[in-house]
């Protein structure tokens, strides 16, 4: 009976460590893979945007016709819009001038 727990044991712990060691080898290379991006959006008083991944520059277009700067990314990985007015917005994320994700946000 102890063999049988022991073994249990023993399998459990070490599909475990598989399982945690996998995550973390995946997680460490997409944060050095400049195509990877991880995009959340958070909706309250203002927006909230929030990324993981590497993100040189955020060009955002409007149908509403509002021209926005380019904004610099490169040391951030956060960006806060308020007062925008009722449309759709579209965030183009370029690294090294790629297009690498596009976020739409609905203002309403």
């Amino acid at each position: 009976m102890r063999f049988l727990f022991l073994l249990f044991l023993f399998i459990t712990t070490f599909a475990n460590s598989q399982s945690i060691n996998a995550n973390f080898e995946r997680k460490f290379a997409d944060i050095y893979d400049k195509e990877y991006i991880q995009v959340t959006i958070q909706y309250s008083k203002q927006i909230n945007i929030n990324w993981e991944g590497y993100v040189d520059y955020i060009i955002i277009e409007s149908d509403g016709g509002i021209m926005f700067p380019i904004i610099n990314c490169e040391k951030s990985n956060q960006l806060h819009l308020s007062n925008l007015s009722e449309g759709t917005y579209y965030l183009k994320f370029y690294t090294d001038d790629k297009l690498i994700c596009t976020e739409k946000i609905t203002k309403t």
